[in-house]
């Protein structure tokens, strides 16, 4: 017969996994679902000289610094995948993604003092910046 203990342990563990997967389901339900409240911001980076690895760490450095402001719900920082059909654009080095809760935590965002700083250290590396701001349509 297992021990009193025992049955304590197993039961913390349930209820942690329980609470883990219930937060879980809340931040996918709401992507999800997708509300016309969640603010996605999408910015592709070209970089002056996408072929050096020296700049292209360097922007690295620069967005994962951004995923450390707290208004982003959920970030993304990618490379252009390995796809090839004609309405493919893989000329970007970085594509950085992320999404708020809202319009007004995503302007949030574009005022915190690390975004200035990723703006005023890392800029001179990019020759041009194309951002998309959606909400979801109704």
């Amino acid at each position: 017969m297992p021990q009193f203990n025992e049955i304590i342990g197993v039961f913390c563990n349930l209820k942690s996994k329980l609470i883990n997967d219930i937060h879980n389901y809340s931040i996918l339900n709401n992507l999800n679902t997708m509300k016309p409240s969640i603010f996605v911001h999408h910015v592709l980076f070209y970089l002056k000289n996408p072929n050096s690895e020296n700049d292209q760490q360097k922007l690295l450095e620069g967005l994962q610094l951004l995923t450390q402001i707290e208004c982003i719900q959920l970030s993304h920082i990618g490379t252009p995948a390995n796809t090839n059909r004609s309405v493919i654009d893989r000329n970007y080095t970085y594509s950085w993604l992320c999404f708020f809760e809202s319009a007004e935590k995503e302007e949030i965002y574009q005022k915190h003092p690390l975004h200035d700083e990723f703006r005023n250290n890392y800029a001179h590396l990019w020759e041009k910046v194309v951002i998309y701001d959606s909400i979801t349509a109704l």
